[in-house]
């Protein structure tokens, strides 16, 4: 599975994403120089992995019949000493058992895009210079 992304940044803190055709627009925090007008890119990292932990919770007990009513995921991201650290709370909200609960916190830590940020993500970089032209929009 191959999913893309494209970014556009003309002469403001705040790039424009395309994502699958929905647009999406960035900010920087205000101590870093940006408006706060828009989610910053760590924001957009948590939101990432709470709605990817909360799809996965919630198929599983789906799957399995299970009663729960609802999943709520509260990420916070620090950064200190150069290290980034988050914290992720699962809460979940229904009848269940603590095996079931036990079980469900496993599949919280399994989505995939806990997985990445936990082992790692190869990543491939280049760069290119393109004269003379504008970014087109859109």
């Amino acid at each position: 599975m191959r999913e893309r992304v494209t970014v556009r940044s003309i002469g403001s803190t705040r790039p424009e994403v395309n994502v699958s055709g929905h647009r999406l627009t960035v900010d920087m925090q205000p101590d870093l120089g940006g408006g706060g007008e828009a989610p910053s890119p760590f924001e957009l990292l948590l939101a990432s992995l709470g709605s990817c932990t909360a799809m996965a919770v919630r198929t599983y007990a789906d799957r399995k019949g299970w009663p729960l009513r609802g999943v709520r995921v509260e990420l916070e991201h620090e950064r200190a000493r150069g290290r980034s650290r988050i914290s992720k709370r699962l809460v979940l909200v229904g009848d269940l058992s603590e095996e079931q609960c036990a079980r469900l916190r496993y599949v919280a830590g399994r989505c995939p895009v806990s997985q990445a940020l936990t082992y790692g993500v190869e990543m491939e970089e280049s760069c290119c210079v393109e004269r003379g032209q504008a970014l087109p929009t859109g």
